[in-house]
């Protein structure tokens, strides 16, 4: 598996970049499964992936979808508000 973050030849079924520490594992920012690259939506939850580049796990300050990060950023993203009315 090849670091998105440095460049570097890891073991296949490594979980961490043995040259820089970067996440090798894609997970749903939302219920934490495991996704593989290029993977539109959550299996478990639904929960679209597009927004997210390679790499980038459940982690603080990582980006979800819908852009944006979940420890801060630009201040740039979408927000979704769901109600119910009766």
């Amino acid at each position: 598996m090849v670091c998105e973050s440095c460049r570097a030849a890891n073991k296949a079924n490594a979980k961490f970049c043995k040259e820089c520490g970067a996440t090798l594992t894609l997970a749903c920012p939302v219920c934490g499964t495991a996704h593989e690259s290029g993977q539109r939506f959550c299996d478990e939850c639904g929960t679209a992936l597009t927004g997210m580049p390679s790499g980038v796990g459940a982690a603080p300050g990582a980006e979800v979808a819908g852009g944006g990060s979940a420890g801060g950023g630009s201040g740039a993203g979408v927000a979704v508000c769901v109600g119910v009315v009766r």
